[in-house]
């Protein structure tokens, strides 16, 4: 799985105040860096959901848009799903996810301390 975050902003049709987005898109497939920053590049004014759906229909994906406007945030979630799933589906589906994180975190940190294991043995034999 591939994970892609971008922040960007856009103004408020609402009032004309500038908002803040950040956008994490997972996606199976690979989606260019640059294709997400000039998706985003273009929105200039539009609202959370049009955003949202327009993000989505360019880019797909499962995708989490959050608005950060002062004290608030607001969240939108988007996902290709060629069913609708389950509550328990998708709850699998995010643990999944985070345990998947979390092992990736761990097998570094394990690599990590295996490299300085190795690093103080050769030093020590240099040293003899």
């Amino acid at each position: 799985m591939n994970i892609y975050r971008h922040r960007f902003s856009a103004t408020c049709p609402a009032n004309g105040r500038i908002v803040e987005y950040a956008l994490e898109i997972r996606a199976h497939r690979m989606i260019l860096a640059e294709d997400v920053v000039k998706a985003c590049g273009q929105v200039k004014r539009a609202y959370h959901e049009q955003i949202a759906e327009t993000l989505y229909n360019k880019l797909g994906g499962f995708q989490v848009l959050t608005a950060h406007r002062g004290h608030r945030n607001t969240e939108g979630h988007r996902m290709a799903v060629s069913r609708q799933k389950t509550f328990d589906e998708a709850l699998d589906e995010a643990f999944l996810i985070i345990i998947r994180d979390r092992l990736r975190r761990c097998r570094e940190q394990l690599l990590a301390n295996v490299k300085r294991i190795e690093d103080r043995k050769r030093a020590r034999e240099e040293g003899t």
